[in-house]
């Protein structure tokens, strides 16, 4: 026979699943927020404390990781021109899905070498990343409205409790998935329409440019919420190519995201070689230890912290770690 439940327990089966729950989408990817800067950074556990840390790394595959991870810098602290944006402008920048800057210059279609038509994509572009920023605040406005639902959650019987969590769950999986196919078809088409632009001096104008890095960075924000790793690693790779974005911290921290939701799907093939989950995991650990140190700095804790981590991991295989 099963006890009745004390007073205690209910109240810690009620915390366990509010924590369970939780909140995410625009709030869990924050990066400005405390979950992500706990997963750059989690404190030492007890069996790390037992290891003693050494000066170098240890073996060959610890060794060629940094290695590559140098090589990795220097390619990415190469001069450009322009004010490459700090940490804190770049969490500004990844924060939360951010509209286009507005408005464009009309164009003149009687002026001889205006690119009027392919002034007209750049508007198209912009009205369809705006329309999907407002799909973005409406979502976010529906999932606070449910987060204070579920504050307001006082049934004294812990399993009514736990029912209505659920219950608020599924709404905002409903959610989701009516706004997932919506938003990403929205930045699809502003891909699509941005890509059309001929005129080269068009396409690399400043406004331009920065049109495609809010919609590349809202629709990664977006996929990567929505565990859509695949399309969010695509965008981040485009994202990375454009220039002076490379030292914005939460790109790096994105691209590891996505290489470890990579892995963790590949480790459940028996067919892929391990060379490639070695692969998928080196990338995954070089750009999470070059966002420790962005964010926090070479000489940091942190970084060092990170780096003895990743060398105790370059030490297993990447099948079982």
């Amino acid at each position: 026979m099963f006890s009745k439940p004390t007073g205690g327990e209910r109240g810690g089966a009620i915390r366990a699943c509010r924590r369970a729950l939780g909140s995410f989408f625009c709030r869990a990817i924050s990066v400005s927020g405390l979950v992500l800067l706990m997963g750059l950074w989690a404190p030492v556990t007890a069996v790390d404390a037992q290891i003693v840390f050494q000066d170098r790394p240890r073996g060959s595959e610890a060794r060629s990781f940094v290695q590559e991870y140098n090589q990795l810098v220097q390619r990415s602290t190469t001069p450009g021109t322009g004010n490459v944006p700090g940490a804190t402008a770049a969490e500004e920048f990844w924060s939360a899905p951010s509209f286009p800057v507005l408005p464009f210059r009309i164009p003149d279609p009687l002026a001889p070498d205006d690119g009027a038509y392919n002034e007209a994509l750049l508007r198209r572009a912009t009205s369809q990343v705006t329309r999907a920023a407002e799909l973005s605040e409406q979502l976010q406005a529906e999932l606070d409205h449910i987060e204070d639902l579920r504050t307001r959650i006082s049934n004294p019987l812990w399993w009514k409790a736990i029912d209505a969590n659920d219950a608020l769950n599924r709404q905002v999986w409903v959610l989701r998935d009516r706004y997932q196919s919506r938003l990403l078809m929205l930045y699809q088409q502003a891909f699509e329409t941005l890509d059309r632009i001929a005129d080269s001096n068009i396409a690399q104008r400043e406004d331009t440019m920065t049109l495609r890095q809010t919609a590349y960075r809202n629709f990664a924000m977006h996929a990567v919420a929505l565990g859509n790793y695949e399309d969010a690693l695509k965008i981040l790779l485009e994202y990375h190519r454009l220039p002076l974005v490379d030292q914005e911290w939460p790109l790096h921290y994105y691209l590891s995201l996505c290489y470890e939701a990579r892995l963790r799907r590949a480790r459940q093939d028996r067919g892929i070689h391990e060379a490639t989950l070695f692969a998928i995991r080196r990338e995954a650990d070089l750009h999470h230890l070059r966002a420790v140190e962005l964010k926090f700095g070479r000489g940091s804790p942190e970084f060092q912290e990170s780096l003895e981590r990743i060398s105790r991991r370059e030490l297993g295989t990447p099948r079982y770690d």
